[in-house]
């Protein structure tokens, strides 16, 4: 399969726009673009998916192991299309990953699936010293966990970004001439494409129009500027990966049970391996509004993603009728995930950084506020303290949290840990709800996608018995 990975050394260094300008601009080539994001992020794939107008896949190995990301890695369709090709963008710099290791990292996940890369660097004010620092990050990855990566870095290839043609020409001869790379072409500044930031990342755009203008933008001067040709050419010497020990990534099941996932302002951070999980296990997904919809669609469980509540908490609240139908779902003992904003929502009230507090769900106790920074940020592993709907006891979990509101009342049913050995107790686990600031991986060890819609056609069997008695 035809594949490229797009890292940096750094964040900030422009690779969603450029990999979204990138995609535009193979798809122009009349290429079948299916998007890949390394890492944790919700908000990186949903820009990718506009692009590309497909469902964008996270490769984490954190969340899922080295087999989840084989098997996420793969489609029946990009597996069978000789037009398609596999754009993956990286998180963070090219060698970050799991608590100052590369394990997790975008240059594990390129080594593992044998994905050639073309290393995206913005120059700033330096001169040879660029060359110095590309030479530095091919030397840093040969030779590491070889039975892997077979001794490379697997840097294939160097763009420069955000440079005029003048200074580009000059960097490009230092870096062919001191790193044996190729430069395939640069992207000067564009003004219009500027992508605004939040404090989880990058800013939802609010018309994604005016995003796929900006793609449109920079996928011009990458037609100019860059070697498109070259970029395929690499992208067909990526290695041959292999699926993991699970089987090979299969359709949608039967109906099982019908689950209803909250999708709008507020509630949009999902990984599309989860979705493609629950359906895989025969959970057919309707998407409700908790802001615009009056009430929940006729379902047998719910699963509340994360997103920005916080930022909609009055409309959320004035919806008083969707709340209720919420909690008359929770009294009904129907299963319920709900994961950081979902979590919010299932709390007595959010307080906005105003100092307005508004009321939500009235589920669990607490408020939920603002802080100053991230909040038990970044990866750790959790351990189920008794026996729950998606856990066992004793079962070790891998979660991410990445927040910047807390709650006065974060649970207590879950035992976390980071690799600095920090720990502490947090989240409900209970015979019908997962709800906690921590984000899960559905398809990972203990296949929470399973349990989940296990769950659900268990509860809808109780309701049919008691419908008939």
């Amino acid at each position: 399969m035809k594949s490229i990975m797009i890292a940096s050394m750094e964040s900030g260094s422009g690779k969603t726009l450029f990999t979204c300008g990138l995609t535009r601009a193979l798809k122009s080539e009349g290429y079948e673009v299916y998007p890949k994001k390394t890492g944790p992020d919700y908000i990186d794939p949903m820009y990718l998916k506009a692009a590309a107008d497909k469902s964008c896949k996270n490769l984490d190995i954190f969340l899922a192991g080295e087999d989840g990301v084989r098997n996420a890695y793969f489609g029946r369709r990009e597996l069978s299309n000789e037009n398609s090709i596999s754009v993956v963008e990286s998180a963070m710099g090219y060698f970050d990953g799991e608590a100052m290791t590369e394990r997790a990292s975008s240059f594990h996940v390129a080594g593992l699936l044998g994905i050639p890369v073309i290393l995206l660097v913005k120059p700033g004010k330096n001169a040879l010293t660029l060359a110095a620092q590309i030479k530095g990050m091919i030397s840093f990855g040969k030779g590491r966990w070889d039975h892997i990566f077979g001794g490379t870095s697997m840097i294939a290839g160097v763009v420069i970004n955000d440079c005029k043609k003048e200074r580009y020409l000059k960097l490009r001869d230092a870096i062919e001439k001191h790193c044996d790379l190729p430069v395939i072409g640069h992207v000067p500044h564009i003004d219009e494409a500027f992508l605004p930031s939040r404090h989880l990342g990058l800013d939802i755009p609010d018309h994604w129009e005016d995003f796929l203008k900006k793609a449109d933008l920079v996928s011009e001067e990458i037609q100019k500027n860059v070697d498109v040709k070259a970029v395929c050419e690499i992208a067909k010497n990526a290695g041959e990966a292999t699926f993991g020990t699970e089987s090979m990534p299969g359709e949608s099941r039967e109906n099982k049970a019908v689950i209803a996932v909250a999708y709008d302002e507020a509630f949009s951070f999902y990984y599309a391996n989860n979705l493609d999980a629950l359906s895989e296990e025969g959970g057919r997904i309707v998407f409700f509004s908790p802001i615009h919809d009056k009430s929940l669609p006729k379902c047998d469980a719910l699963y509340l993603g994360g997103g920005y509540p916080e930022l909609f908490a009055k409309k959320l609240s004035d919806n008083s009728s969707m709340l209720c139908s919420i909690r008359e779902t929770y009294d009904a003992r129907k299963p319920i995930i709900a994961e950081c904003g979902g979590f919010m929502y299932l709390m007595d009230a959010i307080r906005d950084r105003e100092g307005q507090s508004h009321p939500m769900a009235g589920i669990f106790e607490g408020e939920c506020h603002p802080t100053d920074g991230t909040v038990r940020f970044g990866y750790a592993h959790m351990t189920a303290k008794s026996d729950s709907m998606l856990f066992k006891k004793g079962e070790r979990i891998p979660i991410h949290e990445y927040h910047h509101w807390d709650a006065d009342n974060c649970g207590r049913d879950l035992l976390v840990e980071k690799s600095d050995g920090r720990k502490w107790q947090e989240g409900y686990a209970t015979d019908h709800v997962y709800a906690a600031f921590m984000h899960l991986y559905f398809k990972g060890k203990y296949d929470l996608a399973k349990r989940f819609i296990r769950a659900a056609v268990d509860k809808r069997e109780d309701v049919r018995r008691e419908d008939v008695f």
